[in-house]
């Protein structure tokens, strides 16, 4: 009787065993839960694209204030332009994209003759003042100017940039031949106003350009328009102001 009792003691002692055996040796799931999301949960790279950063200072109100008003519109309504005009080529719209670039270039060379021209032509105004000998012609200086950094990813906002250059230098002409009494007031002020009016039309007819790709691809079954508010400021061009109060 002792004997079975030991025995059946010895059984349980071996089962208990196996049974710690078993469980040490099943295979065990080292996946976490990381690596089972890990399609999902990937990390994002941001694309690498080519920039030129490029530093200036605006002398004018005038200069400065078109700045502030134009500059992301416009840079909006051009990358508009460009992510629409491709989508819609990769929808089978042939030419859309060189239908694009025509207008506008067409658009932006309006306001580029008229600068250079009318900085040609003040500069002219100038020489011939004094080269006569009349009077001393002095500089133009300005009280508060403001520096800026524009980081440009596209030649059209490289033109738009050195178009607001442009104007500002066009704007310090002015107010040296007002300064040194060679031009008058009235003239000054029409003067400025033809600019700025050209300018703003520009801006309106770019945004206009954008608006009608965006129902172009709409009525070709597109996707992906970008709308007139579509442009993130990581997607359109990006201004940075140096410092947000003037320059002394």
């Amino acid at each position: 009787m002792a004997t079975t009792e030991k025995a059946k003691v010895t059984d349980n002692v071996k089962q208990d065993q196996n049974k710690r055996n078993n469980r040490g040796n099943r295979p065990r799931n080292t996946e976490t839960g990381q690596s089972k999301g890990q399609g999902a949960a990937r990390e994002r790279r941001e694309y690498s694209n080519p920039e030129i950063t490029v530093p200036f200072q605006l002398q004018t109100q005038e200069g400065i204030r078109m700045q502030q008003r134009h500059y992301n519109p416009m840079s909006k309504a051009l990358f508009n332009l460009t992510i629409n005009s491709t989508s819609l080529e990769r929808l089978g719209v042939k030419g859309a994209i060189e239908r694009t670039k025509k207008a506008v270039g067409e658009v932006l060379a309006g306001p580029e003759k008229e600068i250079s021209s009318g900085i040609a032509a003040l500069n002219k105004v100038l020489d011939q003042a004094k080269s006569s000998g009349k009077s001393r012609i002095e500089e133009v200086s300005y009280t508060a100017p403001r520096d800026y950094n524009i980081r440009v990813r596209t030649p059209d906002a490289m033109r738009v940039v050195r178009m607001f250059r442009g104007f500002d230098e066009l704007i310090t002409l002015l107010d040296r031949l007002w300064l040194n009494n060679l031009f008058n007031q009235d003239e000054v002020d029409d003067y400025k106003t033809r600019l700025r009016d050209s300018i703003r039309d520009m801006v309106n007819l770019l945004d206009r350009h954008a608006s009608a790709t965006v129902k172009e691809l709409n009525d070709n079954n597109g996707k992906n328009a970008v709308a007139e508010d579509g442009a993130t400021s990581e997607q359109a061009e990006v201004i940075e102001q140096k410092d947000d109060s003037p320059t002394q």
